[in-house]
């Protein structure tokens, strides 16, 4: 179920993704990986540089027709309804992920990963875990805007499953895209982008949120060239399950921000020695069946030049400008999950009867069914404006910080209300299991937490605006 590469004309993409997510099997291996195939990348995707913070700088800016964005919504929304929705009631009850893989054999000094998602295999089929990331290493070489457009449409199948694909397929797979050395990307993506491995990221700590510089995870360079982290992550989406893990680490403590450096972790290979073990998985409010748990490193051994995402006390700039990009896919999210209220409230509203007549035909109702989608479609279209700006590099850093923190602010807070407004439509009915309003409702609220909560988002906002008007900011809330 590989998205075909068409290169040609929309329809005939259309078609030819259509007829792939309309077959039970999977296409041979050799098939391109590709949706509506991009540009060939340009000379700065495949440079040997390391470092860059700047997603122009190792990856090309890829722009998709509006008529190509829409055959790939369709065939990311055919693919969502058959193979993700029916399993959202069950994934939130038993806060589990349906997995079929068996768990690799524990190695000594290791922690192994459990069983991956086979829906993990089924995205990876389809190629959409690697969206961001160069053909030439299995993703599919396009833009923002297509994995805003995914983002969405996995969370208007089922919010939990869509907020693990972002997890792995933007913290992850597009960090190691941006920032990755040659060795690396080639080491690590192939995997990742297949579905083979699960991949997450790894900031968070419990005296470390909104200030993330404030981490005390230490990676000291000892002997051989090779750094030793102690400490631990929290809040850590598929840290029960990721076998590759984006970390960030202080190797400078003194220098504060300056001092962090940024590490690619393969839980599993061969070299690396000492403990790394999931610890702690949460039991949620909302968003069960995406693991989040608590990492403890022991002694764990990295090398200083292959496991080093960037340079060297630079991970702050990977981090920033990761976290830009990690708002503006999230918040792609709480519009899926308001799409998907609608999806509920608006037929509900024509079949519930009341004093002899549909509620949907109360002027009350219509104008909650009204603010509910005015309030999707305007965080659908700033979403979209942003991730369009994000693909053409047209935004200095500042401002495009600004408006990914806006889109997800938006989005994020219209999503609360708007779950909370379709559970009212439904009445008692929305607040029973019986419906998917009420889970909805729970999996929303943690966009106006997670990524940021949305009191640093404003800060955030409110500070670039001063900056552009010639102020300058103070420290509070730079590390957001």
């Amino acid at each position: 179920m590989l998205l075909r590469c068409a290169a040609a004309r929309a329809s005939a993409a259309a078609r030819a993704m259509q007829a792939t997510v309309a077959s039970a099997t999977p296409l041979a291996s050799s098939a391109p990986r590709r949706a509506f195939a991009s540009p060939q990348p340009d000379p700065a995707s495949s440079s040997s540089s390391s470092s860059s913070s700047s997603s122009s700088s190792s990856r090309a800016a890829t722009t998709m027709s509006d008529e190509d964005l829409d055959a790939f919504r369709e065939t990311v929304a055919d693919f969502a309804r058959r193979e993700v929705a029916p399993h959202a009631a069950s994934i939130d009850e038993n806060n589990a992920m349906p997995a079929t893989a068996a768990p690799p054999a524990q190695k000594d000094g290791g922690g192994a990963a459990a069983p991956r998602p086979d829906l993990w295999r089924l995205l990876g089929d389809m190629g959409l875990l690697g969206v961001t990331a160069p053909v030439e290493h299995g993703g599919l070489g396009l833009g923002y805007a297509a994995h805003c457009v995914a983002m969405e449409e996995l969370s208007r199948a089922s919010g939990a499953v869509a907020l693990s694909y972002a997890a792995h397929s933007n913290l992850c797979v597009n960090q190691i895209a941006r920032n990755g050395s040659d060795e690396q990307r080639a080491r690590f993506l192939p995997d990742l982008c297949s579905g083979a491995r699960v991949g997450a990221l790894a900031i968070s700590e419990p005296g470390a949120g909104s200030d993330a510089v404030g981490m005390q995870l230490r990676a000291e360079l000892g002997s051989g060239g090779r750094f030793v982290l102690n400490g631990s992550k929290c809040w850590i989406t598929n840290g029960t399950c990721a076998r590759t893990i984006v970390v960030y680490a202080k190797t400078a403590p003194e220098k504060r921000q300056r001092g962090i450096t940024a590490f690619v972790v393969d839980r599993e290979a061969a070299g690396v020695k000492g403990r790394l073990t999931s610890h702690q998985k949460l039991e949620k409010m909302g968003m069960r069946g995406s693991d989040t748990c608590e990492l403890v490193f022991d002694n764990v051994e990295l090398d200083a030049s292959a496991d080093v995402l960037g340079e060297v006390d630079g991970g702050v700039e990977v981090l920033m400008s990761g976290l830009d990009l990690e708002r503006l896919v999230l918040a792609a999210g709480p519009v899926g999950l308001m799409q998907a209220a609608l999806d509920a409230a608006a037929p509900y509203s024509a079949q519930r009867r009341q004093f002899g007549r549909a509620i949907g035909a109360f002027q009350l109702v219509q104008a909650k069914l009204a603010d509910m989608y005015t309030a999707c479609a305007s965080a659908r279209a700033l979403v979209a404006r942003v991730a369009r700006d994000a693909d053409a590099g047209r935004l200095p850093a500042g401002r495009l910080r600004a408006d990914c923190a806006a889109a997800i602010l938006l989005a994020a807070e219209s999503g609360t209300r708007v779950c909370l407004d379709a559970v009212q439509v439904l009445g008692g009915n929305g607040y029973t299991r019986d419906y998917p309003v009420e889970r909805l409702a729970r999996d929303a609220k943690l966009y106006e937490i997670g990524a940021g909560t949305s009191e640093m988002r404003r800060l955030i906002i409110g500070r670039e605006l001063f900056r552009a008007a010639g102020g300058e900011a103070g420290r509070v809330g730079d590390t957001a």
